[in-house]
């Protein structure tokens, strides 16, 4: 297959095959791939919110240590590549190669004979997921990484990346309600599901998750793992402004560039990963690499000053604790202002309660469909902004858009010298990324 064709069989497979919650064929793809992840060190990352962050902080810490780092994340912003990259040190910054157009047709094709061969035998098709996760094996294989840095799709116990045998080190963003269908109508059951990832020798850092601890502890007992968790009386002097946030941790001083009151947890579990991995023989990373790393990190999509003339602000928050979290920045940030929102949300996240957090805030809201299938209408989404607001006591104008490019237009028209907060579904920010 040349890259169009390979394109073309992972959206098929997408559309006929769909979600699988099961190792089975997974393990068995990978036993023909030849256990390319067997092959690597790797750093499994698992969580509600954060974890494309908190990849990125570790990349860019390891590279600006001197190692060069295999990244696996999902979903992507603007580019299907963007799932599979290679970070490494640029002078005083780090570069990031994407798989290329070649690279991918070449293992696609590969991996599709193989799949083929695995039907035969009486498994089932791999899943697209599957299929790119071993994908992201073999690249990484291929370009010999110090370390891999995978992100988990969906959960953690039956999540395609749950192949890995002995990561180096389980870490664990903030935990919320998502994805219930799958992973359960409980964060205690969801909790279960991340925790999953969690294996033998294995370091563990996590976030404050007080509601699932015991779990947590438990799951490191049974797995006979060691666990590091965050603890906020190592934390101090955290201090906002709109050009970078700094704070300390085991009484080190440290500066972030990327913007929001999240990321100070996100960036404090990538520090406790460095010092960890340290003591795991990666001797090359010291205090001033650890600082340089976080302080050079930008994340698309998370609270991402796109521009300030009109001043535009993109953040993916995609569910109810992303959008609490979305809220308590722009109240940080722009205290006791109202915004102008492009708003658009997928019909399968509680956008009731997103919208309840953020209707506070909101002037004038542009509601539009994500360019995914799964997007909620923009009548929809109108029709629930306008139920909140009223039920809330707060005046707010909706106007329902049929393409981001008109919500902007209109955003734009509108807001003058105001704000634009861009929100509701990476896919919808994603879009903006390649029209602006």
């Amino acid at each position: 297959m040349n890259y169009k064709e390979s394109m073309e069989y992972i959206k098929e497979l997408k559309e006929r095959i769909g979600s699988v919650y099961s190792l089975t064929e997974m393990a068995a793809l990978s036993d023909e791939a030849g256990r390319p992840e067997r092959k690597l060190k790797v750093i499994h990352i698992a969580g509600t919110n954060g974890k494309g962050s908190v990849s990125n902080y570790i990349s860019n810490i390891l590279a600006m240590s001197g190692y060069t780092v295999g990244k696996y994340i999902s979903p992507t912003l603007t580019e299907y590549r963007e799932r599979i990259q290679k970070v490494e040190k640029d002078g005083s910054d780090t570069k990031c190669e994407l798989i290329s157009e070649e690279k991918t047709a070449e293992f696609l094709t590969t991996l599709r004979e193989k799949c083929e061969k695995l039907t035969t035998h009486g498994f089932s098709q791999p899943s697209a997921f599957e299929v790119e996760t071993v994908m992201a094996f073999l690249a990484f294989e291929d370009w010999q990484v110090d370390y891999a840095v995978i992100e988990t799709g969906l959960g953690g116990m039956m999540d395609a990346t749950n192949i890995v045998e002995k990561p180096l080190q389980c870490i664990f963003t903030s935990l919320s309600l998502e994805h219930q269908r799958v992973l359960g109508d409980s964060i205690l059951k969801i909790a279960k599901e991340k925790y999953g990832i969690i294996k033998k020798n294995a370091q563990v850092i996590s976030a404050k998750n007080e509601a699932c601890f015991d779990i947590l502890e438990g799951q490191v007992k049974r797995k006979n793992a060691v666990l590091f968790p965050v603890l906020e009386e190592e934390l101090s002097d955290v201090e906002y402004t709109r050009e970078h946030t700094t704070f300390s941790y085991h009484g080190v001083h440290y500066a972030i560039h990327q913007l929001g009151t999240f990321q100070v947890e996100n960036a404090v579990l990538a520090v406790e990963s460095a010092l960890r991995l340290r003591e795991k023989g990666a001797e090359k990373i010291t205090e001033d690499t650890i600082k340089a790393g976080i302080s050079i990190s930008r994340w698309q999509g998370r609270f991402d000053i796109i521009s300030e003339q009109p001043y535009v602000i993109a953040d993916g928050a995609h569910n109810p604790d992303a959008a609490r979290r979305l809220s308590e920045s722009l109240e940080i940030y722009f205290k006791g202002e109202k915004l102008d929102f492009v708003f658009g949300v997928l019909e399968d996240k509680d956008y009731a309660k997103m919208t309840e957090y953020l209707c506070p805030l909101m002037n004038h809201v542009y509601t539009v469909k994500p360019p995914e299938k799964r997007g909620l209408s923009a009548e929809e989404l109108k029709k629930q902004v306008e139920k909140t607001a009223e039920a809330s006591g707060f005046s707010v104008e909706v106007t329902a858009c049929d393409t981001v490019e008109a919500a902007m237009k209109q955003a734009k028209d509108h807001a003058g010298e105001g704000r634009i907060c861009v929100c509701g579904s990476l896919y919808l920010v994603g879009q903006l990324y390649l029209e602006h």
